[in-house]
């Protein structure tokens, strides 16, 4: 517990050396007299490294993790589903996308037997394949369709919450890249209304959908109104977003608005264009 009490954010290192020497006092014990809590510190370890970008001790990890719940727990319990989804990510961040979508595939497949094929688990699996075939493989049709099976499940399960507008988002850039436009309007225009009500934690995602719906105005010619919603919402998105696809699609953006408008738009990570070459 007090592990979890010095989590930061901002300074991973406290939680990890103390996760870390809780780890070598239990496993100290002969014989261990809670197995199951020692994977759970381990597990926690796991996902601070992970957080520190920390990620091929985290990896490591994880196997050792996977290898002892199965001394506990069936090949489908939804233990396993879970790690292999933190595995999905670790492997995700390391550019190992053919490997993390196994990881997700196969966590999906523990949730669908364990939980249930409706179940909430379910649908976060479903948008973590979304999530990799559109921002890492750019395969947009297969994309979209998990992310309107998993939508449909939110809606089911517990109605429209902050999981199905959050989810929203990056389903309404999948029908963006296949020019669904009018669809993906209608998306962007709930959640606009959505975070644009909250007062707390809705900066980065609201950010997120007026750059989206600055892209869709573009495409309708009403350059003046993209260009208020892309100059207010372009910092946020550029320092949460700026490795994604997101960095091209507000760069083509503003390419067509300067050239419409005559304005000229700032931004170190954009107009820099040979810094990475």
């Amino acid at each position: 517990e007090y592990g979890k009490r010095v989590r930061d954010v901002d300074n991973r290192l406290p939680a990890i050396k103390f996760f870390q020497e809780s780890i070598d006092i239990m496993e100290s014990i002969k014989p261990m007299l809670k197995p199951l809590e020692l994977l759970e510190t381990k597990r926690l370890l796991m996902i601070e490294l992970s957080e520190d970008l920390q990620y091929e001790i985290a990896l490591k990890i994880s196997y050792e993790l996977e290898n002892s719940y199965l001394e506990f727990f069936s090949p489908d319990h939804v233990i396993l589903g879970s790690l292999l989804n933190t595995r999905g990510f670790i492997l995700l961040n390391t550019n190992r996308g053919d490997e993390s979508m196994k990881s997700f595939e196969k966590s999906l497949e523990i949730y669908r037997r364990s939980t249930g094929i409706s179940s909430t688990k379910v649908a976060f699996a479903e948008i973590n394949i979304a999530v990799l075939y559109l921002y890492e493989l750019s395969n947009f049709e297969l994309a979209k369709t998990y992310f309107e099976t998993a939508l449909e499940k939110f809606i089911k399960n517990s109605g429209k919450t902050n999981n199905y507008y959050y989810m929203n988002l990056p389903y309404a850039t999948c029908l963006i890249k296949l020019k669904m436009y009018d669809e993906a309007k209608i998306i962007i225009a709930e959640s606009l209304s959505y975070y644009s009500k909250r007062k707390v934690g809705s900066d980065r995602n609201l950010n997120l959908a007026k750059s989206l719906m600055a892209s869709i105005l573009i495409q309708e010619g009403e350059y003046l109104d993209a260009n208020d919603l892309l100059q207010s919402s372009l910092t946020s998105v550029m320092k949460h977003y700026g490795d994604t696809i997101h960095k091209d699609m507000i760069e083509g953006d503003i390419t067509i608005l300067e050239k419409e408008l005559g304005v000229v738009y700032e931004y170190e990570n954009i107009h820099d264009r040979s810094a990475g070459s």
